[in-house]
């Protein structure tokens, strides 16, 4: 799904918020271009080990990944969203605001 710019980086300051909360370490999410032009998602994590450390979407854990596409599916679409056990790989810290048919 392409979005335009301004909808894109508001979208990502929404979930940088919720991901800086259910994500250890975790403080700021942006999107760069490699030298090829090529999009990646980087995290900036902040621990007592290293300060300042920036990853790429090849090393988020699968369940960050989840959780990020989750969000960004759920601001982008009008459609229902479909999940079929949505809390495989994710945090139970996140599990507890899933909503639960009842």
């Amino acid at each position: 799904m392409s979005v335009d710019k301004k909808t894109r980086e508001s979208n990502l300051k929404k979930i940088e918020k919720a991901m800086t909360i259910a994500v250890p370490y975790l403080t700021r999410i942006t999107i760069q271009a490699d030298e090829k032009g090529k999009t990646h998602l980087k995290g900036n994590y902040e621990h007592w080990s290293c300060k300042d450390e920036w990853q790429t979407e090849k090393q988020f854990s699968e369940g960050t990944l989840r959780l990020m596409g989750l969000l960004w599916s759920l601001l982008n679409g009008s459609e229902p969203l479909l999940l079929e056990e949505p809390e495989l790989s994710l945090l139970p810290e996140v599990i507890r605001h899933i909503p639960r048919d009842e």
